[in-house]
């Protein structure tokens, strides 16, 4: 069914049953009996922005107030409303409970990611259903003075690698959840082989290093004097010397690449004798 007219049933209360969930989001017990207190209460066929059961118990509403003024540390007075306030509750059956969602406990593996909130470090909820859960994969920056970033989870291990930018990169935080950058254009740096990756597909990295500037210059002006001097070859006779000088030399390297392989083969011989 489409949320829009499930919404409008459940608040304007234009049903006989419904199958719903209960969720407020906190172990605190006053979170949950608080849903049902009259200052939510609304007449049928008016819109319910809380208690779509329309619960109405000044009885309840008392104890719930007592509970809200109670101090946590008084534990066995807060037992004790809570006991009352519930007794009321299913005496009255307001709901009947189906099943009760286990979201006490969040099981997390920490063979190949490290970092997941928990009871020493619990910088967010660590709930998976909860879209708030991206704060715990991207983590996210302090709403404390100074802004320090917040970690999230990041891989158990992490390879790095040399790039070479090639383009002006901004700054940008690693899988390792380590800042890197800015880096201008011809800049090396050692990053998690994943951001390199990343950055080489965008076109803003190399693993070659770039060529020198002196020597780009130098190969240019010799290519430029090489096509100069081609275009004086005016005559046959000197295009068929240069040619032959050509081919003379390629024959040459050829035999030395020959004898090379040759030595080497006896080399690795002796080494394995």
């Amino acid at each position: 069914m489409d949320s829009t007219p499930f919404t409008e049933l459940q608040a304007t209360g234009n049903y006989d049953g419904i199958f719903t969930w209960l969720c407020p989001g906190d172990s605190d017990p006053l979170s949950n009996l608080d849903l049902f207190h009259s200052k939510y209460y609304a007449p049928l066929g008016e819109y319910a922005s809380g208690d779509y059961m329309r619960y109405k118990n000044p009885e309840y509403d008392a104890i719930v107030d007592e509970l809200r003024q109670t101090s946590p540390e008084d534990l066995e007075k807060c037992i004790e409303l809570f006991r009352r306030s519930i007794e009321i509750y299913f005496r009255d059956v307001i709901s009947i409970p189906i099943i009760h969602a286990a979201d006490g406990m969040a099981v997390f593996d920490y063979y190949y990611w490290i970092g997941w909130p928990n009871a020493e470090n619990p910088y967010v909820q660590p709930w998976p259903h909860i879209g708030t859960f991206l704060l715990a994969i991207a983590g996210y920056p302090s709403p404390l003075a100074g802004g320090e970033w917040v970690k999230g989870i990041r891989p158990s291990h992490v390879e790095y690698t040399i790039v070479y930018f090639t383009q002006d990169t901004q700054k940008f935080r690693g899988i390792d959840l380590t800042w890197y950058g800015p880096f201008k254009n011809g800049d090396a740096a050692k990053i998690p082989i994943d951001d390199a990756e990343f950055w080489i597909r965008k076109g803003h990295a190399s693993y070659t290093p770039p060529l020198p500037t002196a020597l780009i210059e130098s190969m240019a002006a010799d290519i430029s004097d090489l096509k100069t001097k081609v275009a004086d070859l005016i005559t046959k006779e000197e295009l068929a010397t240069v040619t032959a000088q050509i081919n003379t030399l390629t024959i040459v390297v050829v035999i030395e690449a020959i004898v090379a392989v040759i030595l080497a083969a006896a080399l690795l011989m002796a080494i394995r004798k």
